[in-house]
């Protein structure tokens, strides 16, 4: 039991690592933007390294992968389309409302849950997804009213966040596969899914602008990529193959709360009553999902104990 529960809570500083440090990620996307990297170039850029980095493992385990195929298809279609999705409707809507629809993926992920692996609904799993929702509202303005979607990245960000919670019961369900094998699949599916996306929102007729590359701009893509979005990806594969989908989803909005001080720390963004208690509403949420103590019974395959 005391193993289970130290396992379970290492998965979930992972999740909740991960969570923090894309909360930040601001910082880097603000220097790539300047040096005209910008919107679905990004992230396509961001995958491309990643992926010929990776390419290597590809080709000394391609027995095991293949073997691995279809379950690594599934996540690398659904992590791949939430990835693609959620970055283009930060730049196809107002980042607020994207952030909002997005991070409903609490409710998603538990539902899922239920439906696709027999995980029981409990009181403290509703109050955490009440409580981690409502902060999220709180830090990114009640006074707007719960957001409905109404324009085409609205409705990216929504579907981003069904996708992710999808994904997220595809990894779940992979407890066997192998982590390098699905960082991989999540890295070419999140550069296919936004290569496609991007060449989709590109108006005919015209090109996408490409910025001046030096060995500055290449090296800080290298770092970023590898350094930093690598890390971050191969801790949330491994932590969300141990955890609820559920849990997963609730974790992952440390990146509001991260991204928010981060900003009111580094950018001077304002930092008030409203946003602390959004915070606090959120770690509360969090709070609610790590201290519970696992309890024995029926799981599904590759979960913990939400």
């Amino acid at each position: 039991m005391i193993s289970q529960a130290r396992s379970t809570l290492q998965a979930s500083i992972a999740v909740g690592g991960a969570g923090a440090v894309w909360g930040c990620f601001w910082l880097p996307a603000r220097y790539f933007d300047g040096r005209g990297v910008q919107d679905g170039l990004f992230s396509t850029a961001l995958f491309s390294v990643t992926v010929i980095f990776m390419l290597p493992w590809l080709v000394l385990r391609w027995r095991q992968w293949r073997k691995e195929a279809r379950p690594l298809a599934h996540i690398g279609i659904w992590t791949g389309i939430a990835f693609a999705l959620y970055a283009n409707a930060l730049v196809n809507t107002e980042v607020v409302r994207a952030l909002l629809l997005f991070y409903l993926t609490p409710v998603w992920s538990t539902v899922l849950g239920i439906a696709m692996l027999g995980e029981r609904l409990t009181i403290r799993r509703v109050i955490a997804v009440i409580v981690g929702v409502s902060g999220g509202l709180v830090i990114l303005g009640l006074d707007l009213g719960f957001p409905l979607p109404r324009n085409l990245g609205d409705w990216m960000s929504l579907i981003a966040g069904m996708c992710w919670a999808l994904a997220s019961v595809h990894i779940a369900r992979a407890p066997d596969v192998s982590i390098s094998g699905q960082t991989f699949a999540y890295s070419l599916g999140s550069l296919a899914l936004s290569a496609l996306l991007m060449a989709w929102l590109t108006p005919a007729g015209t090109s996408v602008s490409l910025p001046t590359i030096d060995g500055e701009l290449v090296a800080a893509l290298v770092g970023f990529a590898l350094l930093i979005n690598l890390p971050c990806m191969t801790a949330l594969i491994w932590g969300a193959g141990q955890l609820s989908p559920g849990r997963v989803g609730i974790l992952l909005c440390m990146e509001l709360v991260f991204g928010v001080a981060s900003a009111a720390v580094l950018a001077g963004e304002p930092f008030g009553l409203r946003e602390g208690l959004g915070t606090a509403l959120i770690l509360g949420a969090v709070l609610i999902e790590v201290l519970k103590p696992p309890t024995p019974g029926l799981q599904a395959p590759g979960t913990a104990t939400p």
